[in-house]
């Protein structure tokens, strides 16, 4: 890369995978996170940006698929969202107060929220994603399906196929560069994936799916052979610039050993 080209000051981006905090849990991972956070912000230098790649809470009140069902007994809105704001504080106590820029990305998870105030019009106004806590703690929140882009790199929950459905698959990291042809990193498969080309002129395309961030994968909609596939930790991105970075990936079991109580 032309030095010239390059920004003043270098960019790190921790990627936070779909966390889906929900009622009963563990909520460790989050502190061993922040603890993450606080040791990269303590050893790099230029700008830190922590991205919630997506669905970090799961919402399971608002569940389509579950309305009605016997499963769907005993769930609460209000529990969803204790659940979330805890992870977050539980996060939060444990990073760095100042030199870290915070962005979520909506998932579909909490995008459960959004949905039902359209479905049932006399939630509106009454429900809302700013339950959730994001905005409380300094988030910039972008809306579900919408890409924020940093250093030439974009990040998405997930991207779209022409159908209208969510990229996935065992090759996923490829289906983005075939379909996006850009730099991209998206959550909401759960596994972690990456493929690396050139564009026009041999521009960098770096196209990445970055697992999760739970510690037992939910096992009522996964069959075997999927849950196998599954990548549990925290992807980074060094020296982010002009659609490229240098990747760092630490399994959840790493970040215990590391950082835990």
């Amino acid at each position: 890369m032309d030095p010239a080209a390059r920004p003043s000051e270098l960019t790190t981006v921790i990627v936070i995978p779909d966390a889906h905090a929900s009622p009963g849990q563990d909520f460790r991972r989050f502190r061993w996170l922040g603890r993450y956070i606080s040791e990269v912000r303590a050893i790099t230098d230029g700008r830190l940006v922590v991205v919630n790649i997506g669905d970090f809470a799961d919402v399971l009140s608002l569940s389509y698929f579950d309305k009605g069902k016997r499963k769907a007994e005993g769930r609460r809105y209000s529990d969803d969202v204790d659940a979330c704001r805890d992870a977050l504080c539980q996060l939060h106590m444990a990073a760095p107060k100042k030199g870290v820029e915070w962005v979520t990305l909506l998932g579909n998870h909490e995008h459960r929220i959004d949905r039902a105030t359209q479905e049932a019009p006399e939630l509106y106004g009454a429900i809302s994603t700013t339950d959730l806590g994001f905005e409380a703690h300094g988030h910039t929140v972008v809306p579900f399906l919408h890409l924020y882009e940093i250093e030439g790199v974009s990040f998405a929950h997930y991207m779209q196929s022409k159908m209208g459905r969510a990229i996935s698959g065992v090759n996923h990291a490829r289906s983005l560069v075939l379909n996006g042809h850009t730099s991209l990193v998206v959550g909401h498969s759960h596994c972690l994936d990456a493929y690396w080309d050139a564009g026009y002129a041999g521009k960098p395309i770096r196209c990445l799916s970055v697992g999760h961030y739970y510690e037992t994968p939910p096992a009522e909609y996964l069959v075997p052979a999927a849950r196998a596939r599954h990548w549990a930790g925290i992807v980074t991105l060094h020296n982010v610039a002009n659609g490229d970075f240098d990747l760092e990936t630490l399994r959840m079991d790493t970040l215990q050993q590391r950082y835990g109580d």
